[in-house]
């Protein structure tokens, strides 16, 4: 599963064409659901959970699909089309450490474990 949040809230409608061309699928292969519920009103196929959150980065958008794309190539891709920066993780063991794309650069981050116990995310520092 790939995971990101993003810096602002974008409309369902231009992210699904944009995964389209991203992943290679018809726009009409991929559906956005807004909560867990909805899901069993998934047949199969290629869905993503497209949720609002608080913080910095309100948007999380959960990809339930093998795709060979990495975390990585996601954000930039995303980062370069909507001018968004991209939180994502890093794949570490340490949970409050992520990376964020921005600007055309990736950076590692510290978020704000308080902030993370409530659901949301703010970046409280750059990591070394």
């Amino acid at each position: 599963m790939n995971e990101v949040f993003l810096s602002r809230i974008l409309p369902a409608h231009d992210l699904k064409l944009r995964f389209s061309e991203f992943y290679g699928l018809p726009a009409d292969a991929i559906t956005f659901v807004p909560n867990f519920e909805a899901l069993s009103d998934i047949s199969a196929g290629k869905f993503a959970l497209l949720e609002t959150l608080g913080g910095e980065f309100p948007q999380q958008i959960s990809i339930y699909w093998q795709s060979a794309a990495s975390h990585e190539e996601l954000a930039t891709f995303l980062a370069r089309v909507f001018a968004v920066d991209v939180l994502y993780s890093d794949d570490t063991v340490n949970p409050f450490r992520w990376l964020v794309h921005a600007n055309g650069q990736t950076r590692a981050v510290i978020v704000d474990s308080d902030a993370l116990d409530e659901g949301y995310f703010v970046v409280s520092a750059i990591a070394d």
